[in-house]
Formats: C-alpha cells, sequence, structure tokens
C-alpha cells in the first residue's frame, strides 16, 4: 500500500495525534497543561468503563485517573480489552445507559424536591 511508509503509526491519525500531544510539552517531553487542578470540586458522579482485559489504559491505569475526582466509579467489563465497545458493544452500551437514567432520576428527583 502507497501510504504506509507515509505514515509512521498504525493509525492515520497517529502524526496528528502527536504533533497536538507534543504541542502541550517542553523541550524535555513533560507535560505543561494541567488538566487536573479543581477537578475535586466536580461535584457528580464520574463513571470509569474500564475493559478487563485491556492493557494499554487498564484498571490500574483509570485508578490514577479517579482520585482526581471526590466521586468516581469503575465499572469493569468482563472478557473486553481496550475496544471494548466493539467487543462487547451491548454490555458497554447498558453500563452507560444506566449511568444516564440514575443521572437523570437523580435531576427529577432534586428537582421535585425543590433543591
Amino acid at each position: 500500500m502507497l501510504l504506509a511508509p507515509l505514515f509512521p503509526f498504525w493509525r492515520l491519525s497517529g502524526v496528528a495525534s502527536q504533533s497536538i500531544i507534543k504541542k502541550g510539552m517542553d523541550d524535555n517531553g513533560n507535560f505543561q497543561i494541567d488538566l487536573v487542578t479543581g477537578l475535586e470540586h466536580y461535584p457528580n458522579k464520574v463513571l470509569f468503563i474500564v475493559g478487563e482485559c485491556n492493557k494499554v489504559i487498564g484498571k490500574e491505569f483509570q485508578e490514577g485517573h479517579m482520585k482526581h475526582f471526590n466521586n468516581a466509579e469503575m465499572i469493569i467489563v468482563k472478557g473486553a480489552g481496550h475496544t471494548m465497545f466493539g467487543e462487547k458493544t451491548e454490555e458497554s452500551l447498558s453500563i452507560i445507559r444506566k449511568y444516564f437514567e440514575e443521572k437523570y432520576l437523580n435531576i427529577i428527583t432534586k428537582h421535585s424536591s425543590g433543591l
């Protein structure tokens, strides 16, 4: 294929992604963008969905992100890897639907109680 030598990454967006990421780094490769300050003040529940077999950004990686939120929950999709939405589509979507249903019911309850 002709495009393969032009793109050093297996995803065609790899070159663009690397370029964008490098814009937020100093000359030593350290991130200079603060994406976590203040997250502890976010009042809503944050849902982390993780594929059980995800070796790229799996459970341990996500636990590092969860510590920045006061109200975080992790749900592990059994038997799924990094592409859990393709591997376990219905189960993944069911988790998201349940999260939004609970969020919606929470809003309705607060509104009807006058909070």
